[in-house]
């Protein structure tokens, strides 16, 4: 069980190693029923994430294995959330998998494996708009790192390589820019 990062939904997530399920109610209104945002679909996937503007219902962003097993990105109406009115944001690829999905007030955060390596996607959701963060080594291994926070426009990542000790950063999605909290000292001289 959990509360969705826009505080307006309770969220329990059902799943198994093939099929998952995740079933809401209004937070003020707790006492009502659960019901699915997706009706459970043998070995299909999916997580969601809420977003709302504070005005209606919103919209819930999914990450779901419905057509390729590297999922894709949809964005369903949590008044409405019928298959018909999906809106594909991010199409099933087949060299890139979809790890997980996660709605800031005016960002989407979208972590990709591309070829082994992690792929952090930001998209503006009033615009439309998306970018890669860029990575100047061509080997790293990076953790999205939790922010409470929904109303915020920073980022934290846990990034190392191979010539970089193990490092966490801040990242401005609307300036683009990292800003450096804190790397763990190398000894020994190098």
């Amino acid at each position: 069980m959990d509360r969705s990062r826009s505080r307006a939904f309770l969220l329990i997530c059902i799943d198994s190693h093939t099929t998952s399920e995740v079933r809401v109610v209004d937070a003020n209104q707790p006492e009502g029923e659960f019901r699915p945002i997706i009706p459970r679909v043998q070995d299909v996937e999916y997580d969601v994430t809420h977003h709302s503007d504070g005005n209606g219902a919103g919209s819930w962003f999914a990450r779901i294995s419905d057509t390729a097993k590297t999922f894709r990105v949809v964005e369903i109406p949590a008044d409405n959330p019928a298959k018909e009115n999906w809106k594909e944001l991010l199409p099933a690829r087949k060299s890139i998998t979809v790890e997980s999905v996660t709605a800031f007030r005016e960002y989407l955060v979208i972590e990709e494996r591309n070829r082994g390596l992690t792929e952090v996607r930001i998209r503006h959701l009033a615009s439309g708009t998306d970018y890669l963060i860029p990575f100047a080594e061509p080997s790293y291994s990076l953790e999205l790192g939790p922010v409470a926070e929904f109303d915020t426009t920073l980022l934290r990542y846990r990034y190392t390589s191979l010539v970089t000790p193990l490092s966490v950063f801040d990242y401005n999605m609307k300036t683009r820019t990292a800003e450096l909290k804190k790397q763990q000292p190398v000894l020994g001289g190098y």
